[in-house]
């Protein structure tokens, strides 16, 4: 992280999710973002750390209250979205 800028608003996040943690793990954030549901934000983070990383972190949601049928239709917009976007 940049010395002073908050993560949330280096990927330009529509939440700050680290406004009471500046230093917050990588995973923390993701986990913060996929429990919040905000789709332009999941998508955000998919692209700057990975997809498969994110839905790792979202499988261990998916047995609790906050993982649902929604997150996973989510994920696999999104991962239908970036094929299309490398098929071009």
């Amino acid at each position: 992280m940049a010395q002073g800028i908050r993560r949330s608003t280096q990927l330009n996040l529509s939440f700050p999710y680290d406004w009471s943690n500046p230093a917050i793990s990588d995973e923390a954030l993701i986990i913060n973002i996929l429990n919040r549901g905000i789709f332009v934000d999941i998508c955000r983070v998919c692209a700057y750390f990975g997809l498969d990383v994110v839905e790792g972190l979202a499988s261990g949601l998916r047995n609790t209250t906050t993982g649902n049928i929604s997150l996973t239709r989510k994920l696999n917009n999104i991962r239908k979205g970036f094929i299309r976007a490398q098929a071009r």
